[in-house]
């Protein structure tokens, strides 16, 4: 992810919600590490605040009617969504 290139609504939605952008990246990393076998993190919009999550295998928030902000892989290359969807979402 372009971390330079968070600003606008989403940055301030992270330093609301998660305490600011270098907690996030630590706690984002840090979900992405401890998740056990194959399986993603997750950047979430629940209950209209930003929250970190971990799924197994090929689960998503979607199924659990949860909005889709932004997802990096575990045991893979990271993959993001677009940040534009995460603005529109929060």
């Amino acid at each position: 992810m372009a971390w330079q290139q968070i600003a606008g609504r989403l940055e301030k939605k992270i330093n609301e919600d998660l305490g600011g952008l270098d907690k996030f990246k630590t706690d984002f990393a840090a979900a992405g590490v401890g998740q056990f076998g194959s399986g993603w993190c997750w950047l979430q919009v629940k209950n209209g605040k930003l929250e970190i999550s971990k799924t197994p295998n090929g689960e998503n928030p979607l199924v659990h009617g949860l909005c889709r902000s932004s997802a990096a892989t575990s045991g893979s290359t990271p993959t993001t969504s677009t940040t534009a969807t995460a603005a529109r979402t929060i």
